[in-house]
């Protein structure tokens, strides 16, 4: 007996799994103002909707599990006509009787009037404020069509943006609501007046395209951004949830380009980064040694895939520098009678704040910068290419799982004049270490200095 009801346990939890794994799996519709909209009162759903001519519009790819098993199943047929002709039940629960047009053919619906989690089965079907049932008025389309082909939108005459409906058709969408259900959607064929070009827009959401021509500002700036589009796509809201958002796809005044921006954060998103530039480091001086046997050297720049190299030569190095985002890099050849050596143990990086730091170079372990380095040796006429690379800017990214380096410039002040940056190389010829000091000074340069305000 006991190992009866053991088993009659595991039996009904298994079925009780089963039915929670099928709550709330409701068919969720959004067809607009061409669904079955909420209201309070089965009071309400019988006075606007019994007579209606509606059809059942499946999921794409011929119907969702809840559309074949429960609607199908139940002697309907999809993108069908039929009319409403009884809505009874209450408030809470309804039944909808649809007939199909020009027969005698009945199928019944149970709708729930809220969110019901645990209904499953016939009682999947529900309306709410957020989705509906796949019902969709399939007359008021038809009569609509006739009176929106050929509307303009924006409906503002001075818009610089004007979009003529062409058409308005069913198509299937990413997401119809916060579900994966993709449940058709009526959307505008829209025209561009200007380019002839076509695409499409939910009709639920028409209203949006009132944004088109909205103009944004910002007085850090001389530009401006006009809304050129309007469209939907799924993306993450504000509970970090994927649901269909509205962006604008917005053009500026001064050059014509465009961006993509979530529509709800337009008035900051056009502008990201319109400020936004780079430091570039050019070579100002170089300190040579004080060793006497050492003659001045000259300094040259040369430009190659839009980097300026620096080249500095003497009697003893002839080197070509630059500094890069992260690290310099270097060619250094040995033009001397002697061999040479680097010394990393004691080569220094000098930040714009004046503080000091040992500098790594290729070959060398991140997790290793602060030990021991051995010198590059580089014989007569010999050359070492070779980068240097601030150890302090090198930090393990626990959100990446692994290695990185700050940039050269991280401590710099984009609004700051005259700051330099250095390197510190000391060369050893036979027992004699020569500290050659490499100076950058720094400018940042806007990407779009055009866009700033003066």
């Amino acid at each position: 007996m006991r190992q009866i009801k053991t088993f009659l346990l595991v039996v009904l939890s298994i079925v009780g799994f089963t039915i929670k794994s099928y709550a709330g799996d409701h068919p969720e519709a959004n067809f607009g103002i061409y669904g079955i909209q909420h209201y309070a009162s089965v009071a309400q759903y019988q006075q606007t909707y019994v007579g209606q001519v509606v059809q059942y519009l499946p999921e794409k790819n011929g119907g969702g599990y809840m559309d074949k098993e429960y609607f199908q199943g139940a002697g309907g047929k999809f993108n069908t006509d039929y009319v409403v002709s009884k809505i009874s039940g209450n408030d809470k629960r309804m039944t909808w009787v649809l007939l199909e047009k020009g027969t005698k053919n009945k199928v019944k619906m149970v709708v729930n009037n809220q969110d019901e989690y645990y209904s499953f089965g016939k009682y999947c079907f529900c309306i709410t404020n957020t989705y509906s049932i796949p019902l969709f008025l399939s007359d008021k389309f038809q009569a609509d069509k006739a009176n929106y082909i050929g509307k303009v939108y924006p409906e503002n005459p001075n818009s610089p943006v004007h979009l003529e409906v062409t058409d308005i058709v069913m198509l299937p969408q990413e997401g119809s609501s916060y579900s994966d259900h993709k449940y058709p959607q009526a959307c505008f064929v829209l025209k561009d007046q200007i380019d002839g070009k076509k695409f499409n827009y939910d009709v639920a959401n028409i209203s949006d395209l009132n944004d088109l021509g909205k103009v944004f500002t910002n007085p850090k700036f001389k530009c401006s951004y006009t809304v050129v589009n309007v469209f939907k796509k799924m993306d993450y809201d504000a509970s970090y949830r994927k649901a269909l958002q509205k962006f604008y796809t917005v053009k500026n005044s001064i050059d014509g380009t465009t961006k993509d921006v979530k529509a709800a954060f337009a008035q900051s998103e056009a502008f990201k980064y319109d400020d936004s530039g780079k430091f570039v480091a050019a070579l100002t001086k170089v300190e040579k040694p004080s060793n006497s046997a050492i003659r001045y050297g000259k300094t040259t720049s040369v430009t190659e895939k839009d980097i300026t190299k620096y080249s500095y030569e003497d009697n003893f190095i002839d080197i070509l520098i630059f500094a890069g985002s992260t690290q310099f890099n270097f060619i250094l050849k040995n033009v001397s009678d002697n061999t040479l050596k680097v010394v990393w143990n004691e080569a220094v990086f000098v930040d714009v704040d004046g503080s000091t730091s040992k500098v790594m170079h290729s070959g060398i372990k991140y997790s290793q910068r602060e030990g021991d380095q051995p010198a590059s040796t580089i014989i007569k006429g010999a050359k070492l290419e070779d980068l240097a690379a601030p150890t302090d800017k090198v930090y393990y990214s626990e959100s990446l799982k692994e290695w990185t380096s700050k940039s050269l410039y991280s401590n710099a002040n984009t609004k700051a004049e005259g700051q330099t940056i250095k390197l510190m190389l000391p060369v050893q010829v036979k027992d004699v270490v020569n500290e050659y000091i490499f100076e950058f000074t720094l400018t940042y340069v806007y990407n779009h200095p055009e866009y700033l305000a003066d």
